[in-house]
């Protein structure tokens, strides 16, 4: 611990700094300011605004460190105005921490702090900073590319959980209690943070294959209204699939043109649209044949009274409406929910490999959501490397479980199977054996 008393003080001209081309004078107002350049606080901007601010581990610190070298009270910064020059000068001072306070690399008591300082408290290194308009902004800018995510606007997984961990040790030092909800937004239901609705960092792999919302949204808006319309258009959605059956619905989108500004984000991850199981199957296909939008049939061929084919339906392609590198790649994120998201393990089937989405709506009656009706769905295709069969499950109403996770996956997976096996297509372990008998047959 410290114990020179001396005052250290070298006083700059107020508004002077050191440029690469020399002195200049700053115009605007410059503030004091601490910007953490180590540990957990990193690129973390703090104006001091107060005439005496505290840094230390304890929960009514003005500024709180979790950093097990810090002291509950640590140091003390003090605005004090000179006795002479009436110049505001900042004192930082040690509160008789365990491992003192280091200023420019040398343990102090107390000591005038210049712009540019940097003091460590524990293992955090804190520089001191008068800062203008301009550079506290960039300094935020810094701080926001560092911590949050570009795509989500939300914390990186690596900054949330350091922010619940420093929570979480304060509460139990302080034997206060600790809780943490998780929220997304699809009209404030309670998310089940076992499948990841929040996590923070996130691609868009891991938005589809978590489920997350909230990442659709900020996606639906960097797309835009007009390009959104267009592509839930391309998809056939918003109009009869034209499959021959009386009394069809075209489903619910509304004109572009009546779109607000809930419409877009929530749109983006399915709400304010409503779709008929047909439209949403026929989309599925589009995506697991390669992109192609498809005409529907219910029938394959006419036969005659002996047997004999009249008329055989062949695939009656409409449009193509995504291209097929797109189609591959959002395979490849129906086949990550299956893998590692929403749909792992409830929509996997042995033997077999499958992609495909949950889905947990609200129920829309008179114009509004109802509260505690959801449609639980499971929307796949098996196999995912060649598909055979896309297969749609939705429940309507579930009582207990409401997640598609939880309710529809397993039932997809129940009928994939089935359907494989009805087709004649054994499992990977029954194929593999079939080849070993075979081959014992030969030698």
């Amino acid at each position: 611990m410290p114990n020179d008393s001396e005052e250290i003080s070298v006083i700059k001209e107020p508004v002077e700094i050191d440029t690469y081309s020399g002195q200049y004078q700053r115009p605007g107002e410059r503030r004091p300011a601490l910007v953490f350049l180590r540990g957990e606080l990193l690129a973390v901007q703090i104006p001091l605004e107060r005439a005496e601010v505290t840094l230390g581990r304890a929960l009514d610190a003005d500024i709180r460190v979790n950093d097990s070298r810090a002291s509950r009270l640590h140091a003390r910064i003090s605005t004090e105005p000179d006795a002479e020059t009436g110049v505001i000068r900042y004192r930082l001072t040690d509160l008789d921490s365990t491992n003192g306070t280091i200023l420019n690399g040398k343990p102090i008591a107390q000591a005038f702090l210049q712009d540019g300082d940097k003091f460590e408290i524990g293992d955090q290194l804190i520089r001191f900073e008068m800062l203008d308009e301009i550079d506290r902004e960039f300094q935020q800018q810094i701080h926001r590319l560092l911590v949050h995510d570009e795509l989500t606007g939300l914390l990186t997984s690596k900054s949330f959980f350091s922010e619940l961990r420093r929570e979480a040790a304060r509460a139990e030092a302080e034997s206060m209690p600790f809780c943490v909800l998780m929220m997304d937004i699809d009209y404030f239901k309670e998310v089940n943070d076992t499948y990841g609705h929040l996590v923070g960092s996130e691609t868009l792999e891991d938005i589809v294959a978590y489920s997350h919302n909230v990442g659709a949204a900020e996606v639906g808006l960097a797309l835009g209204k007009r390009t959104m319309y267009d592509m839930v258009r391309r998809f056939g959605f918003g109009e009869e699939t034209r499959v021959g059956l009386a009394g069809e619905s075209s489903g619910i989108l509304a004109p572009l043109a009546s779109w607000n500004d809930t419409t877009l984000p929530t749109i983006a991850f399915g709400h304010s649209i409503a779709v008929t199981p047909l439209a949403l199957a026929r989309a599925y296909c589009t995506i697991a044949n390669g992109g192609l939008l498809l005409r529907p049939r219910i029938v394959g061929e006419i036969l005659s009274a002996d047997g004999g084919v009249v008329h055989r339906y062949t695939a009656e392609v409409e449009r193509r409406a995504i291209s097929q590198h797109t189609a591959a790649i959002l395979r490849r994120y129906l086949r990550a929910v299956v893998t590692r998201g929403t749909g792992n393990p409830t929509a996997q089937v042995a033997g077999y490999t499958t992609a495909g989405k949950t889905g947990t709506a609200q129920i829309a009656e008179n114009g509004r959501y109802v509260s505690g009706e959801y449609v639980a769905s499971f929307v796949g295709y098996i196999p995912a490397e060649h598909p055979r069969y896309v297969i749609l499950v939705k429940i309507e109403r579930p009582r207990g479980a409401i997640y598609g996770s939880e309710v529809a996956a397993p039932a997809f997976a129940k009928i994939a199977q089935m359907a494989m096996m009805h087709a004649g297509v054994l499992p990977a372990a029954s194929r593999s054996v079939k080849r070993k008998a075979a081959s014992k047959q030969h030698v």
